[in-house]
């Protein structure tokens, strides 16, 4: 009992003093927050280079896992705007936030090949 005791009391002399140990979240190593900052130098090139208006739809996939769709509305030199196409909804996006962007459209080798060839190669 006497044990109980003496380890609740250092216990609580530890945390009063500072000397636990706190959980905190582990930081963002800085590969991947390079890794992150190269994609969206990546992410803000395709962006400018669809443009802006309603024919610039796009579906984006987002680090944490959620997909966004619509057209690009805004861009800004940080993020830029996407619009729903039904809510008409305006969500702004940092490029750094966007793991994939796709656009709708034909495949790269739908725009190649002959379509005697597509139909062969599926």
């Amino acid at each position: 009992m006497k044990l109980i005791a003496l380890l609740l009391m250092a216990v609580l002399a530890l945390n009063a003093t500072g000397a636990a140990v706190q959980m905190d979240t582990p930081p963002v190593s800085s590969r991947q927050t390079n890794a992150y900052i190269a994609q969206g130098a990546k992410v803000k090139s395709e962006v400018t280079k669809r443009g802006v208006g309603k024919q610039s739809r796009v579906r984006v996939s987002l680090h944490d896992g959620t997909e966004v769709k619509g057209y690009i509305s805004a861009v800004d030199d940080s993020s830029f705007a996407l619009t729903d196409q039904k809510g008409g909804k305006a969500t702004t996006i940092s490029y750094e936030d966007v793991s994939k962007i796709k656009g709708h459209g034909l495949s790269k080798p739908a725009k190649v090949l002959p379509k005697s060839a597509r139909s062969a190669h599926r």
